[in-house]
């Protein structure tokens, strides 16, 4: 994977035309005093969120308000629509879901569906005044990027709705994809969907993902012909990769403090509003133009992009697979098996 920055460091970037990072004295003067301040707060052991102090200095909304993601403000009002809202005997992929998904999901400002088959999508009513959909033919065309490999598309995708929830001030939203599904075998409840909101409030955080693939697993369980093998000889609690140790928070959810971790998947989470404009500058900052092939998973939301995220909140066990997996060679059984392994080996307690 290439070299990940931080979203704890990142700089204004000036607003000509090519996005160049800011050089002024003014804009290097306010990183510092950032620094400064964030440095002092964790000598004193006083937990300040990163995103206060780039709210303080005006550092936050910095890139995706410059011109350098100007078209893609335009596409995305063009692109986004509401979906039909469930009613009668109407039985889509997204109405199927257990009703305290649907629950929990309801507690986000805003919900967006990304989709293709967007006349197909029909959301519970639950749900009837904060969703909104991202048609993804709509939106590759008005960009002109249907010559983009699917990842990149995809991502760009996710880049649009963060955009727009940046705009709109939202502390965070809901994202899902169209090809998710619900397990219907994980029972969540009133007591453990309040702990989750709780933790939300009290601690530092960036993701809930509710679906993820271990993809650091998935190497070691998958031969060339993608067939399943037997889990790797790892003990329970020793996890093949440190940086994917998963704290457990409560019942339902555990905590990945550190970064770098391989875990795909972008099919249904949360982010909160001090990660929207550091990913979605993240997934956008390229030339379509002389991007290589090397160079795309720096661009691609559950390569480079989530992986450099800290403090993201895992849904364990988790609640929504891709269908889409398939294309890979990966089925719902083995995912789930996967990520069966990855709670065993990975999962600590407090």
């Amino acid at each position: 994977m290439a070299e990940l920055e931080s979203p704890e460091t990142y700089g204004s970037v000036a607003g000509g035309s090519n996005g160049a990072p800011s050089s002024s004295i003014g804009g290097r003067f306010r990183r510092d005093v950032a620094a400064v301040l964030l440095t002092a707060a964790m000598l004193s052991g006083v937990y300040f969120s990163s995103g206060t102090f780039l709210d303080l200095l005006g550092l936050r909304r910095s890139s995706i308000s410059n011109n350098q993601f100007a078209w893609n403000r335009e596409c995305v009002a063009k692109s986004l629509r509401n979906g039909t809202l469930a009613g009668g005997d109407a039985v889509q992929p997204i109405v199927g879901f257990p009703g305290d998904f649907v629950e929990v999901f309801s507690k986000a400002p805003r919900i967006y569906i990304l989709c293709v088959e967007c006349d197909t999508v029909v959301v519970p009513r639950a749900w009837e005044n904060n969703h909104a959909l991202l048609d993804g033919k709509a939106f590759d065309e008005c960009q002109g990027t249907l010559d983009l490999v699917h990842g990149l598309r995809v991502s760009q995708m996710h880049a649009a709705v963060l955009a727009d929830a940046l705009e709109r001030n939202f502390e965070f939203v809901a994202i899902m994809e169209e090809d998710i599904r619900p397990d219907f075998n994980v029972k969540w409840g009133p007591e453990a969907i309040g702990e989750l909101m709780d933790a939300l409030k009290t601690r530092p955080w960036s993701t809930v993902r509710f679906g993820f693939r271990p993809f650091f697993i998935e190497r070691s369980n998958r031969a060339s012909d993608a067939k399943p093998l037997l889990n790797p000889p790892v003990p329970a609690g020793s996890c093949p990769d440190a940086r994917c140790v998963c704290q457990q928070l409560a019942g339902v959810a555990c905590q990945m403090a550190a970064t770098g971790c391989d875990m795909r998947s972008s099919d249904a989470y949360f982010i909160h509003a001090r990660y929207f404009d550091f990913l979605s500058k993240r997934l956008l900052d390229y030339d379509r133009a002389t991007i290589v092939p090397e160079q795309y998973g720096k661009h691609i939301i559950d390569l480079d992009g989530f992986a450099a995220l800290p403090n993201q909140i895992l849904a364990v066990p988790q609640w929504t697979y891709q269908k889409g997996g398939s294309v890979d060679g990966t089925n719902l059984g083995m995912q789930k098996a996967d990520s069966e392994t990855f709670i065993k080996q990975c999962v600590t307690t407090m």
